[in-house]
């Protein structure tokens, strides 16, 4: 991989992954080079310093960023405690391009997404969820889409692939969810896009069903300051 995890191989991640799915509203990744080598969203402020000091005690952690994502974390709050049921993958499933610090975009920034290649083929979906509580569904494009094959990457978003995802209004806290499953999970036919609230009630149901792992990356979209 391009970038790879700062944190070393003494580091206990399934024990981190384990102690911090015992919390709620609370979901950590791997990081990647410029930013944290882990980054953890939670909507209870009360939890950061706890999960700060619990990977702190964990030798190899490396940098950890804890970020709360404030006023409930609604939907995020819901959709990190149905992604219990999903795996943590060893590396991200889904990746900012280029890579951020700090996931922040402004009105008119291209917002482009790198699925990483994968060892073994599988089926993927991308959500968007917007700050007015919707959710679009970025990826797959069709009902029946065919997994993705080992070793292939995907963009989207890329402009040099002739497609486009700018940032737009409404503004504020929104998050990218990336799912890999062996077997398509019970999710086809939804709209393109949707409320937040109903598609979480099908996640709830598809991840009860099927095997998945699960990636996140929550971001800031703000207006684009005025010049001068």
């Amino acid at each position: 991989e391009l970038w790879a995890s700062q944190v070393t191989e003494e580091f206990d991640w399934a024990g981190l992954v384990a102690w911090t799915n015992g919390r709620p509203c609370t979901r950590i990744e791997r990081g990647d080079p410029p930013g944290p080598d882990l980054r953890a969203w939670t909507g209870d402020a009360g939890l950061a310093p706890a999960i700060t000091a619990e990977a702190g005690r964990l030798p190899g952690a490396g940098e950890v960023a804890v970020v709360p994502v404030g006023d409930g974390g609604a939907p995020f709050c819901r959709a990190f405690d149905l992604l219990r049921q999903a795996g943590h993958p060893e590396d991200p499933l889904i990746r900012l391009l280029p890579p951020r610090v700090e996931p922040r975009l402004l009105a008119g920034d291209p917002l482009v997404l790198r699925l990483p290649p994968q060892a073994d083929p599988a089926y993927v979906r991308v959500d968007y969820f917007t700050a007015d509580g919707g959710v679009v569904h970025l990826w797959p494009k069709g009902a029946d889409a065919a997994p993705v094959p080992a070793g292939e990457e995907r963009l989207l978003g890329d402009p040099a692939g002739g497609s486009w995802l700018l940032v737009t209004p409404p503004f504020g806290r929104e998050m990218v969810l990336a799912l890999r499953s062996p077997e398509p999970l019970a999710l086809r036919d939804r709209p393109y896009a949707e409320p937040a609230a109903a598609y979480l009630d099908a996640l709830e149901g598809a991840l009860a069903e099927g095997r998945a792992t699960a990636s996140v990356i929550v971001i800031e979209t703000a207006p684009r300051p005025a010049d001068g």
